[in-house]
């Protein structure tokens, strides 16, 4: 059976992903200093080749279907708060960002009658580099929405079945997925109930947001 359209397009759009991986890796991005040459040489080699399971930026992010989060409402009263204001220093960031959010696909335009503000919080910085510029993180204020969100429920494995399960191994690797949150799609009914406002215009989530009830 010959594949559909939409199954042509997913292919296409993944390889065009693997790609812009590929492009933007650097053997830069790995430190080798704790291994031996022989190591070095050998780990080198399988994070070059595994290319296609890195990324550096929004647009070569991944998706899960694994787990699709829920956002169920205790009452459907709207919410609405106005835009809080940007500090100039972070104001620059903050177009950037929305920005950059708008061309992975990550949020979109939204005419929603929930609204919540946005902050942009202010990175810690290396004490000994005066020279750095500041660096900000974007976070939605989902005071008011947590209040009325019914708690999304997961069952985890426990820790030490875990620990039991990878006993007896030489090499254990610690991995630290890209913007961990946006993997994860919404359902379409979820996404005007998470819309924002900023300076720059409203917007809605396409992917699952930090600062949620249940994106934790």
């Amino acid at each position: 059976m010959s594949p559909s359209e939409s199954e042509i397009y997913k292919i296409n759009n993944l390889n065009e992903v693997h790609k812009m991986r590929r492009d933007e890796m650097l053997n830069s991005d790995f430190r080798f200093d704790h291994l031996h040459d022989t190591d070095e040489k050998d780990i080198q080699e399988l994070l070059i080749k595994n290319y296609k399971v890195f990324s550096k930026s929004y647009n070569t992010l991944g998706e899960t279907s694994v787990v699709t989060t829920e956002f169920s409402l205790l009452h459907n009263f709207l919410l609405q708060t106005k835009p809080y204001s940007i500090p100039l220093k972070s104001k620059q960031y903050a177009q950037q960002e929305i920005s950059n959010l708008l061309e992975a696909g990550i949020i979109e335009p939204s005419s929603s009658s929930y609204c919540f503000p946005v902050i942009f919080i202010k990175k810690k910085q290396n004490p000994n580099d005066s020279n750095c510029e500041p660096k900000f993180r974007m976070a939605v204020d989902y005071i008011l929405l947590n209040s009325i969100t019914e708690t999304f429920k997961i069952c985890l494995p426990k820790i030490s079945e875990i620990i039991k399960n990878i006993a007896g191994r030489k090499i254990y690797c610690a991995l630290d997925l890209k913007s961990a949150f946006f993997l994860m799609k919404l359902r379409d009914e979820d996404k005007r109930k998470l819309a924002y406002c900023t300076e720059m215009g409203n917007f809605q989530p396409i992917r699952l947001p930090s600062g949620s009830k249940n994106s934790t």
